[in-house]
């Protein structure tokens, strides 16, 4: 079914990693486009499983990823403290997209030429990504659609951050050094040849432009190596592929020059801060190793974790994220998340070694292994947080698992099971309502919040769940608190005491402690008040509104 209507599912899938939708930001499903990904995902499940009537297959190495992706699904029932929950059940859908999609993808037989396909798909994904950034820096006005900063003119894309750029750039080189390779059975088409020179052009240029370290660390630990076995392979090529490379560089060069935004990579967060937010980690997964410290939990356990540790810090130490993917789980999960990390990353080495050993030499294995092509990304992961940030990396790393996970592998056919067939449709099926409504629940609350929060009865049409829960939430309560001036209604302080309190257990906020704080004191509880506002000094201790006067 998938590959009967390929190209379908390629076009929807460009439009829909460039449609911008308006948005404050965020990441996760607060970013309408990842929604809007989520959603091509679960159509993708619902297709190959609905006329499915064979067995299922699956190959011995895809059971390491699947036992590692159900074992971080379960977290929460294992106990502990859970975070709010929307923000709990939007993670758990996207996991559970991810885990679907590839078991949807192991149905299908990705033959020589078919793998082929894919990878000039992903190619073709990172070419119009790279346009988009191309036309952000050169094209885009003041006033523009997107809200695209032209003064600072860093080109994101539809990523709205540019490291998740840069890392999604450094892919796209590796991809299109991939594909400029000579390869048996292979022909290089026009169009191939003519994207992938484009992308030798254009991925060099906005990794230049970005600036962003991790990018350009990607770049240059997959781009010597491809261009090593090129060498190898054909030399006139090779020469080729330098100077696009060059040339990408050289326009990059002369653009900053022009423009006078040369951007120094040494700049932004020092390594010594992030080297401490680890140091801390791993003492949090120390203190609590066995079941970590609760499931969505991370950010609020953490600031208060790092302040007791360290009092006289001037840091604030509010994040979502250590900036490291195995710490992350390793802190909300403890040893059953670094298990269920390990045993993916377990199942990636296992199909890595295995491409491996298919080529000739090793200028034939590094121009037949695809697992090159992951490097960026999975890079990105030991560093940020690139896969919560946008659904387009998780998509295209799956992508490239599968494409490692070829027919050599031994895939067993399967009795039939209906069970988990119709199982997987229903789960992709309730995930496309959840998503779909989740994508005009956001439209409806950036307009108001847009709006300041004056038409905030609009809240009253959204219908429940939805990823934005949270927020609703939060601009109902603080909308309260802007009319309580007019209608002194003090059951609009209680319910904002009773939000605010629950709030805070799982979200660190300085403004709703410093409106929780007001709050009480109207309320008559001074104490409490205090309490509140010392604790928020505590935690943010640059925060200006909480220095005493005088």
């Amino acid at each position: 079914m998938l590959f009967k209507s390929r190209y379908l599912a390629l076009i929807t899938l460009l439009n829909a990693s460039v449609l911008y939708w308006p948005n404050r930001g965020g990441g996760g499903f607060y970013l309408p486009v990842n929604m809007v990904l989520g959603i091509w995902v679960s159509l993708l499940v619902v297709a190959s499983f609905i006329y499915r009537n064979s067995g299922l297959n699956y190959s011995s190495y895809s059971l390491w990823l699947l036992y590692g992706g159900v074992m971080l699904m379960i977290l929460p029932l294992l106990g502990g403290d859970i975070g709010e929950f929307s923000a709990i059940t939007s993670r758990m859908v996207g996991l559970g997209l991810g885990l679907a999609f590839y078991f949807a993808l192991l149905q299908y037989r990705f033959t020589r030429a078919m793998r082929e396909w894919v990878i000039r798909s992903c190619l073709l994904l990172a070419l119009v990504q790279a346009g988009l950034g191309g036309a952000q820096y050169y094209l885009f006005s003041v006033d523009n659609f997107m809200g695209y900063d032209t003064l600072l003119n860093r080109p994101y894309g539809i990523f709205q951050q540019w490291n998740v750029m840069a890392s999604f750039m450094a892919t796209g080189l590796a991809l299109a050094l991939y594909c400029w390779m000579p390869k048996s059975g292979v022909v290089l088409t026009r169009w191939v040849a003519l994207a992938a020179a484009m992308m030798l052009v254009m991925a060099p240029l906005l990794l230049v432009l970005i600036g962003s370290r991790i990018g350009l660390m990607a770049a240059f630990l997959v781009t010597p190596l491809q261009l090593w076995a090129l060498w190898q392979l054909d030399r006139r090529r090779c020469v080729q592929a330098i100077a696009l490379i060059s040339a990408g560089v050289a326009l990059a060069w002369f653009s900053q020059v022009s423009n006078g935004v040369a951007r120094d990579v040494m700049q932004g967060s020092t390594l010594s801060y992030r080297l401490q937010v680890w140091q801390i980690c791993l003492a949090m997964i120390a203190e609590k190793p066995w079941f970590g410290w609760g499931y969505g939990q991370f950010s609020t356990e953490f600031i208060h974790y790092a302040h007791r540790l360290l009092p006289d810090t001037l840091e604030s130490f509010h994040m979502p994220h250590p900036h490291n993917e195995f710490l992350f789980w390793g802190v909300e999960g403890g040893l059953p998340g670094l298990a269920a990390l390990g045993l993916i990353a377990s199942g990636v080495v296992l199909l890595c070694i295995r491409r491996i050993r298919c080529g000739y030499g090793w200028a034939g294995r590094l121009s037949r292994s695809p697992w090159l092509l992951m490097v960026p990304i999975a890079l990105h992961t030991q560093v940020e947080f690139p896969l919560y940030q946008s659904a387009l990396h998780g998509i295209m790393l799956i992508l490239l698992l599968r494409v490692c996970d070829i027919r050599s592998s031994v895939f067993i056919r399967r009795y039939n099971v209906q069970g988990l067939r119709w199982g997987l449709v229903g789960a992709a099926m309730m995930c496309l309502l959840y998503l779909h409504n989740g994508l005009y629940a956001s439209q409806v609350i950036t307009t108001v919040e847009r709006e300041g929060l004056k038409n905030i009865a609009r809240y009253q049409q959204l219908i429940h769940p939805h990823p934005w829960q949270q927020r609703q939430s939060y601009g109902e309560h603080l909308a309260g608190l802007l009319t309580y001036g007019q209608s002194q209604q003090h059951q609009v302080l209680k319910d904002y005491q009773h939000w605010g309190e629950s709030y805070l257990r799982h979200t660190p906020d300085v403004n709703v402690y410093i409106n929780l704080s007001v709050v009480n004191r109207m309320l008559g509880n001074s104490l409490r008040a205090e309490q509140l506002r010392a604790e928020a000094r505590h935690l943010y201790p640059q925060e200006r509104r909480l220095i005493p006067s005088g």
